[in-house]
């Protein structure tokens, strides 16, 4: 589904799984518009140690990055898009190559 808000800017929903459907998630979007990066979280708060991506255009996923310890607080496209930074509260941030990028 696809609907434009008054700014003009375009809102298409990604459908995930019914189990995902549940939890609320870290998002972000790329800065061409291309993609969505999400990091889902249980009911708990505990992160599910993934970041997900992916494509708006097609509503499909293109690829994922795993990471090891607490979660991420936000999540940020590099200015060209090859890469995600996962940023933590403590200021600390980790640089991660997306696929097929």
């Amino acid at each position: 589904m696809e609907s434009s808000g008054s700014s003009g800017n375009t809102v298409r929903e990604v459908p995930v799984d019914v189990a995902s459907a549940r939890l609320r998630h870290q998002v972000a979007v790329s800065n061409d518009g291309k993609f969505l990066a999400m990091c889902p979280f249980d009911f708990s708060g505990e992160t599910l140690h993934k970041v997900i991506l992916y494509d708006i255009s097609t509503n499909k996923q293109v690829g994922a990055v795993r990471f090891d310890d607490h979660a991420p607080h936000r999540l940020k496209f590099t200015p060209d898009d090859k890469q995600i930074a996962l940023i933590y509260q403590n200021g600390t941030f980790e640089l991660h190559r997306l696929p097929n990028r």
